[in-house]
């Protein structure tokens, strides 16, 4: 039956779509990426010219959200030259549909529009002998290609462009290798792979990645995925032995994602896929995260007047053994909704409701309303499943700054609270943090600071299949519960080309030993729980975690990265046999894919 129900909804949804005319409908950008950043930066220095259809928060931002932002942008006069360096990035990344704009990156260079026979847009330098440094122009569009077919233009591989038509395909390669002090065999990552996007009738668009993986873990995020059958990033995993490496311990895995995505009217903007989702302005999300494993999901964007407000519904795993085959994985499911506010262009705040639940038919059809409280649903069935509420807001100050929260609420009593006796059930993530662009006058040095708390037994529920968890990881903040983490992070951009990174991340954390459950591991039922009063964030094995990073960009090429990362991470434990360290030194080889941060 659920199954027939979501034919049924996604067929209606594209028999309406194919009747609207409507405007493009592209896809999304990839979190952590570079146009990621820079849009962060663009938000916060537009001001009240900010467009009230961008609502920061709900990521993936589309990639016409990008072109149109950069393009209100272009005539800033408070723009530096490195931010139009930026902004020609974004134009290049996304040329399908940046169209008609004149980039000025410098204030002696100049880049006009010319226009070819199929009326492809591109760019040639004016006054040529002022730009001498320059060893290369850049440009979107036409471009002399390589072998008639490869790099018609500076960011895609291989572009195609007819009528009702295009397509854009680019390779993936990320391979790094590096030495841990601590440990005697080496660390590596060797990920091929391939992306394409495109777009059908200027109304459908489609995305779709696939990359293989072969990874050698350090440490303590092989004592993780031993703990719990779980590589980040990754579901479905394998043993791997590189005879290159010498090594036995490592892992082989394979991810994809891929989706489509039309419009139902011109507010309602409807996906349909298997990936990862992002809620919030933070390093981290205390509400949705994309730091484990993909999933399948619908999800629905509804924009009007200064509101947003997004539907998703997920098939997601309950916990299980990856290693395992022949084997059909356990589901469960969530849904969520969340409504995010702009009334004013500086100002947003947002409201949510998630509910996890698993159900031996499938899907609780009662949660496929879009327009109503989880909780009252949950109530009416019995309270069998996990629901959690919050808010969230975003706050820009003076075109230099950002303040941003999160605050989840799993279970919550006021008069326990108040009386501060640790009731087990008052069960809360908090997010505070800040942004600082520009930093001191100096033009991107950029700083972030936040702070995150969860504790003891947060998102976890009597029923573990109902844990807010998806293949054995968390959904949310990938610490879990029971901790208060503070981090903060540098990124320097000296040049268009050079990224500088650095950042530190502490975290008072408590561990869950054997045969205990003090509210760590939010994989186990909080019915096992140690004590119902006088809980405490830290309780359990109380750890200290430092993890400071740094990590060295240059870009050889449009999306081309050569990259070299150093980082020590130090865990002290009451119990010494939770103790690890590690010193890392590392190099890296990055192509059309954004980086992964484990620093955790």
């Amino acid at each position: 039956m659920k199954t027939t129900l979501l034919q049924f909804l996604f067929s209606a949804f594209v028999l309406i779509s194919g009747i609207q005319a409507l405007d493009a409908q592209g896809v999304d950008l990839l979190h952590y990426s570079r146009s990621i950043t820079i849009l962060d930066r663009l938000a916060i220095k537009s001001g009240r010219n900010l467009n009230p259809d961008f609502h920061s928060n709900l990521k993936a931002w589309t990639r016409q959200d990008a072109v149109k932002l950069a393009q209100e942008m272009l005539n800033d006069s408070t723009l530096t030259d490195g931010d139009r360096a930026d902004i020609l990035y974004i134009l290049t990344d996304n040329n399908e549909l940046a169209k008609n704009v004149d980039v000025k990156v410098s204030s002696t260079v100049e880049y006009k529009k010319v226009y070819v026979d199929d009326e492809e847009l591109f760019y040639t330098r004016d006054r040529i002998s002022q730009v001498d440094t320059l060893q290369e122009v850049t440009e979107y569009g036409k471009r002399k290609p390589i072998f008639k077919f490869f790099y018609r233009s500076t960011g895609n591989f291989l572009q195609v462009d007819k009528p009702n038509f295009n397509l854009r395909v680019n390779p993936i390669i990320d391979f790094r290798i590096g030495k841990d002090l601590d440990d005697t065999g080496l660390l590596f990552k060797n990920t091929r792979g391939f992306r394409l996007r495109g777009n059908i009738a200027n109304k459908i668009g489609f995305y779709t990645s696939i990359q293989e993986n072969q990874e050698r873990l350090p440490t303590f995020l092989e004592e993780k995925a031993v703990q719990l059958n779980a590589v980040p990033d990754a579901g479905f995993i394998k043993n791997y032995n590189s005879r290159i490496f010498d090594t036995p311990d490592a892992y082989d895995y394979l991810t994809a994602q891929g989706y489509v995505t039309f419009p139902v009217t011109d507010f309602v903007r409807v996906q349909l896929g298997h990936g990862e989702n992002f809620i919030g302005d933070g390093i981290r999300s205390m509400i949705l995260s994309n730091d484990g494993a993909d999933y399948f999901y619908l999800k629905l964007r509804t924009r009007i007047w200064l509101l947003e407000y997004q539907n998703l519904f997920a098939e997601i795993s309950g916990r299980s053994n990856p290693f395992a085959i022949d084997r059909l994985v356990p589901k469960k499911y969530m849904a969520q909704h969340h409504l995010s506010f702009r009334p004013h262009p500086n100002v947003r705040f947002g409201i949510f409701e998630t509910v996890v639940f698993s159900r031996n038919a499938g899907f609780e059809l009662q949660y496929l309303n879009p327009l109503i409280l989880y909780r009252t649903i949950e109530g009416a069935l019995g309270s069998p499943d996990n629901v959690l509420v919050g808010t969230d807001f975003t706050i820009n100050v003076k075109r230099k700054g950002q303040i941003y929260g999160q605050l989840v609420l799993d279970e919550f009593k006021f008069n326990e609270l108040v009386e501060g006796n640790g009731w087990w059930a008052n069960k809360f993530g908090i997010q505070l943090g800040a942004k600082y662009i520009d930093a001191f006058g100096i033009d991107h040095l950029d700083l972030q600071g936040e702070i995150n708390i969860a504790r003891p037994y947060t998102y976890s529920h009597r029923d573990s299949t109902a844990s807010y968890t998806h293949y054995n990881q968390p959904l949310a903040h990938p610490l879990g519960a029971n901790f208060i983490e503070t981090i903060g992070k540098i990124r320097y951009q000296p040049i268009p080309k050079l990224t500088l990174n650095a950042s530190v991340m502490t975290a008072r954390y408590g561990l869950d030993s054997l045969d205990s459950n003090w509210g760590s591991n939010i994989l186990l039922e909080n019915t096992s729980r140690e004590q119902n009063f006088g809980n405490t964030i830290g309780q359990g094995v109380t750890t200290q975690i430092v993890h400071a990073r740094f990590l060295a960009s240059y870009e050889l090429y449009h999306n081309l990265f050569l990259e070299a990362e150093a980082a020590i991470r130090i865990q002290n434990a009451e119990l010494n046999s939770y103790d690890n360290t590690m010193k890392y030194f590392g190099l890296g080889f990055r192509w059309n894919i954004a980086p992964r941060v484990l620093d955790y």
